[in-house]
C-alpha cells in the first residue's frame, strides 16, 4: 500500500495523482535504490557489499456507487556487488493481492481475494542449505470467499481460504541439485468474526479460525510428519475515532498447532495483531504494528518457529515536502523443539524529500542485530540506501 498521507490542512500537494481509466483510479510507481550493507548475509561478522534494488508497484481503486475491486501489487529484485556470497542473495520478491467485493444487498457483501507471494528464505535462516549457489524461490497462490452480513449494530463476516506454496530445487555450488517436494503443502482455513457497533468509531469483536497445513509428502526428509492443525481466537476492536485521529485494529488472542508426527511438539501461546495509525497532529504521524505467525521448518526435530513481532514508525513533516521518518522494531523467535530463541532489534531513520508529485528522494539508515540463545547466530548490520521513487 501506499505510505499514507499526513493530513494537510487542504490536503497534500504532493500526493500521487494517478491515471484515470474509466470508473477506476491506476496509480503506478517505481523506486529505484543504490546503497550499501556491512553485513547482509546476517552472519557473524559477515562481509558488506554495495547494493541495488528495482521496485516498481500499481495500486488500482475502483470508483463505482456498489461493489469494489482494489488491487495492491509490489515487486522488488535486489542485487549485490559482492560475488562471493554463498549462496548468492540476489532475489525477487513479488506481494500481489487483488480484493473485490460484490453488494448483494444493502446488508449483504460477498468479499473475493486473490494473493500471489514469490519470495525466498531470509538470509541467516536456519531453513537455509549448506553449500547453496543461490537461494530457492517460494511461491504462494492462494484465494479467499467469504460472506459479510449486517443485523443490526452487529456485523458477522464467515471466510473459507485456500493456499499453495512451492519451493524451487535448490541448486548447490557443485553443480548438484536437490528438489524441495518436501516442503510444499496447502493451507486451508475457515475464519468467522462478529463485530458490534459500540458508536460509530469503535466496533470490539471477537473472532475465531481453524485451519490445516496439509503436506504433499508424508514425511520429510528426516521421516517426519509435519502436516498441522491449527485453532486461534482474538478478541479486538476497530478504530475510527472522530477525526481519523486513531484508525486501524488491534486485537490480542490465542493460537495452538498440532502436529501429526509425534517427535514435533505442538506449538501455543499468546498472540497480539493488528495496525493502529495514530494522527497525533496535523504534521505527525504513529504508526503501531504488531503480527504473531507460526513459520514452517525444515530443522530436525523442531515444529516450526513462533514469531511475534512488533513496531513503531513516527512520520513527522518538517515542511510540507521534506517528511522524517524514524521506526524501532523487534521480534522474538522460538524454535519450538530446539533449544534456541532469537531476538531480534532493528532502528531506522530517514527523510523523504517531495520535488512534486511525481518524484521523490529518500534516505534510510538502518541497523538491525540479532542475539540467540544458541551460540554462533549473533549478529549486527548496518546498512544506508539512496532511493528515487517515481510515481504518477
Amino acid at each position: 500500500m501506499p505510505r499514507p498521507t499526513l493530513p494537510f490542512i487542504g490536503g497534500d500537494p504532493y500526493e500521487a495523482l494517478g491515471v484515470k481509466a474509466g470508473s477506476f483510479l491506476i496509480l503506478p510507481a517505481v523506486e529505484l535504490s543504490g546503497g550499501y550493507d556491512n553485513n547482509p548475509q546476517h552472519t557473524p561478522g559477515g562481509p558488506g557489499s554495495p547494493y541495488g534494488i528495482v521496485a516498481p508497484e500499481l495500486h488500482v481503486r475502483s470508483d463505482w456507487a456498489r461493489n469494489s475491486f482494489t488491487a495492491d501489487i509490489t515487486g522488488s529484485y535486489i542485487a549485490y556487488g559482492n560475488n562471493t556470497f554463498q549462496p548468492s542473495l540476489n532475489r525477487p520478491y513479488l506481494n500481489s493481492k487483488m480484493d473485490g467485493r460484490i453488494d448483494v444487498t444493502r446488508d449483504t457483501q460477498i468479499l473475493l481475494e486473490n494473493r500471489v507471494i514469490v519470495t525466498t528464505d531470509n538470509p541467516g535462516s536456519p531453513n537455509i542449505q549448506e553449500n547453496l549457489s543461490k537461494l530457492p524461490i517460494d511461491t504462494t497462490v492462494g484465494g479467499t470467499v467469504g460472506v459479510e452480513q449486517q443485523f443490526s449494530r452487529f456485523n458477522a463476516t464467515l471466510k473459507g481460504t485456500i493456499d499453495r506454496t512451492t519451493y524451487q530445487n535448490s541448486q548447490f555450488t557443485n553443480g548438484e541439485t536437490a528438489n524441495n517436494d518436501t516442503r510444499a503443502y496447502d493451507q486451508y482455513a475457515g475464519i468467522f468474526r462478529l463485530a458490534y457497533e459500540f458508536d460509530p468509531g469503535f466496533k470490539p469483536f471477537v473472532e475465531v479460525s481453524e485451519d490445516k497445513r496439509n503436506y504433499d509428502s508424508p514425511v520429510d526428509f528426516f521421516g517426519e510428519a509435519r502436516s498441522s492443525t491449527g485453532s486461534s481466537a482474538k478478541f479486538g476492536g476497530e478504530f475510527k475515532l472522530a477525526g481519523s485521529s486513531l484508525v486501524g485494529e488491534m486485537a490480542v488472542g490465542y493460537l495452538q498447532r498440532d502436529y501429526q508426527g509425534p517427535t514435533l511438539p505442538n506449538i501455543a501461546g499468546m498472540t497480539l495483531d493488528g495496525s493502529l495509525l495514530w494522527l497525533a497532529t496535523g504534521l505527525t504521524s504513529v504508526k503501531f504494528t504488531a503480527a504473531s505467525q507460526v513459520t514452517e521448518s525444515t530443522l530436525q526435530g523442531v515444529s516450526g518457529s513462533f514469531s511475534r513481532d512488533v513496531s513503531v514508525e513516527v512520520d513527522h513533516a518538517l515542511r510540507r515536502w521534506l517528511i522524517a521518518t524514524g521506526t524501532i522494531g523487534y521480534g522474538h523467535d522460538d524454535y519450538v523443539g530446539e533449544a534456541r530463541e532469537d531476538d531480534r532489534y532493528y532502528a531506522t531513520a530517514g527523510l523523504i524529500y517531495k520535488l512534486n508529485p511525481f518524484m521523490q528522494l529518500k534516505g534510510q539508515l538502518r541497523h538491525d542485530w540479532l542475539t540467540s540463545t544458541q551460540s554462533g547466530n549473533a549478529y549486527q548490520s548496518t546498512s544506508a540506501l539512496l532511493t528515487l521513487r517515481l510515481q504518477r
